[in-house]
Parts: C-alpha cells; sequence; structure tokens
C-alpha cells in the first residue's frame, strides 16, 4: 500500500487567447490540511473547486496554490468620435481665421492636437467576457492535472521513506534482540559487582552469601529490561502494520517514534551493564531517523 509524503511540487502553464497563465502547487509539512491561494481578480468564482479537489486527495500539509495570468496584448480599443472631430477642426479653421485678420500668422494645425482635444478619441476596454469564461475553464482543467502530478511525487517520495523507516525499523529490532541476549547475563554481573562492594566495604566483617544474593536479586528486579524489551518488539510489528495501510499514518507514526524513545531511555537507565548502555544509545540514535522520517509522511 502506498504511503504519502506530505513535501511536493509540480507546475503547469497554458495559453488561452492572448493570455498565458500559469499553476504552481507547492507543499510542506503541516499538523493538518492547510490550504492557500495566491490568484489574480476574477477567479474567485472556482477557488472552491480548487479547495474541494484538494481536500479530496490530500488529508495533511500545508498548501499553497498561486496562479498567474498575463496579456500578451493590451486589451484597450480606440473610439473616434467623428462629430467631436468635426467640431475641433471647425473650431481650430475659426481661431486661425480670426489670428489671421489681427495680422498674426498661426502656425499650421497637427492633426496630433486635434485628436488629443477632449472627447475626440475615447479609450475602453474590450468586453473580456467571454474570453474570462474560457480562461476560467482551461485553467480548471490545467489544475486537474498538476494536482495529479503533485500527488503522484507525493506518493513517489513516501515510498521512498516508508522504505528508509522500514530499514531503521530492522535496525531497531536487531538491536533489540541484542538487548534481550544480555539482558540474561546482567544478574550476574550485578552479584558479582556487589559481592566485590561489599567485599571492600567490610573486609573481613562480610555479609552472608544469603544477604549479598537478596541484594543482588533486588538490584536485578529493578534493572530488569524485559518489559522494554517487550514493548519495543510491539512497536516494531505495530510500526510495519501502519507501513501497508492505505491510509494517512504520520500522525501514528509520529506517536510510536515517541513510544520508542521512551523505551529506549528507561532501558538505558535501568542498564547494569556497559552492552546493555551501548544498545540503549544505538536505539535512540535510530529512533530519532525514524521520528526525523515519520515528520514528512502523510
Amino acid at each position: 500500500m502506498p504511503t504519502y509524503s506530505m513535501t511536493g511540487f509540480a507546475s503547469t502553464d497554458g495559453q488561452t487567447g492572448d493570455s498565458v497563465w500559469r499553476i504552481d502547487i507547492k507543499t510542506v509539512n503541516g499538523r493538518g490540511l492547510d490550504i492557500r491561494f495566491r490568484y489574480p481578480k476574477g477567479l474567485e468564482s472556482i477557488e472552491k473547486k480548487f479547495r474541494s479537489a484538494i481536500q479530496n486527495v490530500l488529508k495533511r500539509g500545508s498548501v499553497t496554490v498561486a496562479i498567474t495570468i498575463e496579456r500578451t496584448q493590451s486589451r484597450q480599443t480606440f473610439i473616434l468620435n467623428e462629430e467631436a472631430l468635426s467640431n475641433a477642426v471647425h473650431a481650430a479653421s475659426k481661431a486661425r481665421s480670426e489670428l489671421e485678420k489681427a495680422g498674426i500668422t498661426p502656425a499650421p494645425a497637427q492633426a496630433e492636437l486635434l485628436l488629443g482635444v477632449p472627447g475626440v478619441i475615447t479609450a475602453t476596454e474590450m468586453d473580456e467576457s467571454e474570453n474570462n469564461e474560457q480562461i476560467k475553464a482551461d485553467i480548471l482543467t490545467g489544475f486537474d492535472l498538476v494536482l495529479e502530478t503533485l500527488v503522484n511525487e507525493r506518493r513517489a517520495e513516501g515510498s521512498q521513506l516508508a522504505q528508509i523507516i522500514s530499514d531503521q525499523v530492522a535496525q531497531i529490532e536487531s538491536l533489540t534482540a541484542d538487548a534481550s541476549a544480555n539482558a540474561d547475563g546482567a544478574g550476574v554481573v550485578l552479584y558479582e559487582r556487589l559481592q566485590s562492594q561489599l567485599s571492600a566495604l567490610l573486609s573481613e566483617n562480610a555479609l552472608p552469601p544469603e544477604r549479598i544474593q537478596s541484594e543482588a536479586a533486588m538490584l536485578a528486579s529493578k534493572a530488569d529490561i524485559r518489559e522494554e524489551i517487550d514493548r519495543l518488539y510491539a512497536h516494531v510489528a505495530a510500526t510495519r502494520t501502519l507501513l501497508n495501510q492505505n491510509e494517512p499514518v504520520g500522525r501514528r507514526l509520529e506517536f510510536l517514534a515517541q513510544e520508542f524513545n521512551r523505551e529506549a531511555n528507561t532501558l538505558c537507565s535501568k542498564s547494569a551493564t556497559e552492552a546493555i548502555t551501548r544498545i540503549g544509545l544505538d536505539l535512540k540514535s535510530v529512533i530519532d531517523r525514524v521520528k526525523e522520517q515519520a515528520a514528512n509522511i502523510e
């Protein structure tokens, strides 16, 4: 069964008429599913469809969707008001005639000046309603494709993470077996250590062997790590079960990593031998790496 990562990136672009658009989707780790959009004005009506599509395929992660649209041509048109132009020409001719009567020779009238008279030329935006609807339709199609690409990328990365965690769990299982093999000898070590310490302290007034055995048995009981070993094996089995489930398991894997760490800490605190202490520290090192990988899984 696939395991999904929470990190991924996918993009696509296209052109509708004279509009070039692009869609980028980026996902990173998150406690839940947090979706954020950035898009130009006019796409508000299809955000709900985007959000619904994401929620259908993603369960955890911080998701950012960025959509850009650029025009390759100006959308303005210019309308010539012939009546206003005629009035401007008439006014210019009349003004020229009056100036000439006064003995003033004006410069020839320039067309640019007449066209610049307010009302002669009017700028207006072209009707974009039909084009905008086609852009929305094309972006929706592109969004479906880029979302599918993102899911595939998260699945591929998740598969790699699952294999890494599986290998790490195998290491934990092997170290647990080593701890189990060393656990039985802990009692003998404690007895010999206690006898040596008491001999040094008491010299000739040695305690009876029965008393030493009783004290050693009490210490051995406190240092018994078989319960921690059993729980470590149980967590190994639970982790393998999770990695084979077809649903988001990241939170539970993070919880199991915490439980692994708890048992490793207890094992170290109970350790009666250098060998068990070394195994406990190795366990903590591997468990930390499991925790790091689990934090990336959906």
